[in-house]
């Protein structure tokens, strides 16, 4: 039809990598959306389904961008140690390499016909929801962030609870906590949701960033362009009300 629609970046979290999130098992089967066990829930193809230009970027660590070694041991095993470490002996850190990456795709998206350049929205679970949270305090271009199974405080995640190392900038906790990266998205629309039992994003620590979040929502007059979803589950994407509020926000 030629019309442009709003351009969406998808962006996986650990494990297989884009693969498993586009419905492409590790045996190399593609399966539809709805059959997957992954955690993805592939939402790259419900995005797809919902109608919008999709943009799905293997992130450093995972998948095809592993170093070699990790690709032998099995699709699961990321490489996120050894290249975060390299980050770090660089000067910089694994957030902002993959932070650096969705910003560069956000320029194709912005390129792409059947793409509206003024209307791109970033998507992310657990790793990729960090990605996602970072380019929307970042870049003024994302009109909307998904964030699933991240945002909370990093009181209780990354500082309470194992976690992979790409997760940690140094200095970053001594310039603020989660919820001042999601005031810097407001007042554009940001959903965010965790699982009742995320063993590694506690729902307690989801509670107090809502709350935070929901008082700069409201105190910008925009209380309806933030949007949560508790589900019953551990650490996955979920999507409930997700596409009826992109469709609401973004039309």
């Amino acid at each position: 039809s030629g019309e442009r629609r709003p351009g969406v970046l998808c962006l996986p979290g650990h494990g297989s990598g884009v693969d498993s999130d586009v419905g492409i098992l590790a045996d190399g089967r593609q399966v539809k959306v709805g059959e997957s066990d992954e955690y993805h829930a592939m939402f790259s193809l419900q995005s797809v389904h919902a109608g919008y230009p999709t943009l799905a970027i293997e992130q450093i660590g995972f998948g095809e961008r592993r170093q070699e070694s990790f690709k032998a041991k099995g699709p699961h095993h990321t490489s996120c140690h050894p290249d975060s470490m390299a980050a770090l002996m660089l000067g910089e850190t694994m957030i902002g390499w993959r932070v650096w990456d969705a910003l560069r795709s956000l320029d194709f998206l912005q390129t792409c016909d059947e793409v509206d350049p003024s209307a791109l929205v970033t998507m992310g679970i657990s790793g990729g929801g960090l990605t996602s949270l970072f380019c929307g305090a970042l870049d003024d271009r994302v009109t909307a962030c998904v964030v699933s199974g991240y945002l909370n405080t990093f009181e209780d995640s990354v500082l309470a609870v194992h976690h992979c190392v790409d997760n940690y900038a140094p200095g970053l906790f001594a310039l603020c906590e989660m919820e001042d990266l999601a005031a810097l998205v407001a007042p554009r629309p940001l959903y965010a949701e965790n699982g009742d039992v995320d063993h590694i994003f506690p729902l307690a620590g989801f509670h107090k960033a809502v709350s935070a979040t929901e008082r700069i929502y409201a105190e910008g007059g925009v209380p309806e362009k933030f949007r949560t979803n508790i589900f019953s589950g551990g650490h996955r994407f979920d999507g409930t009300g997700l596409w009826e509020f992109l469709r609401e926000q973004l039309a």
